[in-house]
């Protein structure tokens, strides 16, 4: 399939499974990219699996807007906005959580660091 415009076509004409091309590739890529800016890698595919969630979402609330730029641009802006508010409170609410199991070179550098 193609672009978003693509995906809000097919919603419109009631396909209930829509397989982006390139979303799943990106997700990932965008997963990696979070690691090497040193988020642990529990807290980067959590945020990727949030982020995917909201943009199914928001890809069938939007595709509702056919025809309407203006509202479709303004519909898009809030649901970006209201995905950041998501990402800080899940940061804050998550903060003390422990996710130093999902990196394992991490905790062997620790202990080599340690160690020395």
């Amino acid at each position: 399939m193609g672009d978003r415009r693509h995906a809000y076509e097919l919603i419109r004409n009631s396909v209930d499974v829509i397989q982006r091309e390139t979303f799943s590739s990106a997700l990932d890529l965008g997963v990696e990219a979070l690691k090497l800016m040193g988020v642990r890698s529990y807290r980067a595919h959590r945020t990727a699996k949030i982020f995917k969630q909201h943009d199914e979402e928001a890809l069938r609330d939007v595709a509702a807007m056919e025809d309407d730029d203006t509202a479709l641009i303004a519909r898009s802006r809030q649901l970006a906005q209201d995905l950041e508010r998501i990402l800080q409170a899940d940061a804050e609410d998550r903060r003390a959580e422990g996710d130093r199991a999902w990196d394992i070179s991490n905790l062997r550098k620790e202990a080599v660091e340690k160690d020395a």
